[in-house]
């Protein structure tokens, strides 16, 4: 079991690391931003990477899973990075779990609202990137492991929603996390509530 773990880990930045090589790369003058999953811990007041997002298809109770994080750079139509993913059935069966990583770079619009306030960003390190709200379009790769075998990969368009206070886009705390196409299956961000939040997700521009 550890060693299928390692192994899967490994082939996860493997994979990572190939798609940012080839289209995540930027160049001298393109900003850079980055997105996350995250984990916001609302009692010591900070929010880490390496959070785990889950939205639901309405239609079947089934819900998908996301980990992940990423770069993109908007002036050049280039995205990057990847994650984890499990696809469970309402009863709460494991239907299908992997990797995904982004092929192509959709579209992004900033929010322009304020950020939590009172709360330590350590997703991007001390002074290394400005936290950003808004809307990011990529579409991505979704590829099923069987027994630590990749499967047939499938094409999905996946869209993060970051919301700040008194963004220009309309969006509501309701809408931060993620939406997912695949098939039939359309996954939406779950509710936050007052004690979880679930679906937290940050942008950054690089410095």
């Amino acid at each position: 079991m550890r060693a299928f773990k390692l192994g899967f880990i490994a082939m996860v930045l493997a994979i990572v690391a190939l798609t940012t090589g080839a289209g995540g790369v930027t160049r001298p003058g393109a900003q850079s931003l980055r997105w996350d999953f995250i984990d916001v811990n609302l009692t010591a007041k900070q929010i880490t990477p390496g959070g785990a997002d889950t939205s639901k298809d309405d239609a079947t109770g089934d819900t998908l899973t996301l980990t992940g994080s990423g770069q993109f750079t908007p002036s050049r139509r280039v995205a990057s990075g990847g994650g984890t993913f499990v696809h469970k059935h309402a009863d709460g069966t494991v239907f299908a779990q992997g990797f995904y990583y982004v092929t192509k770079f959709g579209s992004y619009r900033i929010g322009g609202g304020e950020g939590p306030k009172g709360f330590t960003d350590r997703v991007a390190g001390d002074g290394q990137g400005t936290p950003l709200d808004g809307i990011l379009r990529m579409t991505v790769q979704l590829v099923p492991l069987v027994d630590g075998k990749p499967q047939t990969p499938r094409t999905a368009p996946l869209t993060i929603y970051c919301t700040f206070e008194h963004n220009h886009l309309g969006l509501k705390e309701s809408d931060e996390g993620f939406r997912l196409t695949t098939g039939a299956l359309r996954f939406k961000q779950t509710q936050l509530t007052p004690t979880t939040v679930i679906g937290a997700t940050v942008f950054h521009r690089l410095r």
